[in-house]
């Protein structure tokens, strides 16, 4: 099989055949397993309730801690 373009010649592609299927197995799993997150972060977020924030308690208050200490004790 030859490509046109600037491929690098290889006169010994029949050794590395076990490589390139294990390579492209990898690949396919791995889009696979994406796919299957992203449709199961689909479900998650169509089933998520809009009153809920994920189990935190809905709270209005920031708390500020400054340790930079360029304040100092006067201030």
């Amino acid at each position: 099989m030859r490509r046109s373009g600037s491929a690098v010649d290889s006169h010994d592609l029949g050794a590395m055949r076990r490589v390139v299927r294990r390579t492209r197995v990898v690949r396919v799993v791995l889009v696979v397993a994406a796919l299957a997150l992203l449709a199961a972060a689909a479900v998650s977020a169509r089933r998520a309730d809009a009153k809920t924030s994920g189990g935190l308690p809905r709270a209005s208050g920031i708390v500020v801690m400054d340790l930079s200490l360029s304040i100092g004790p006067k201030d």
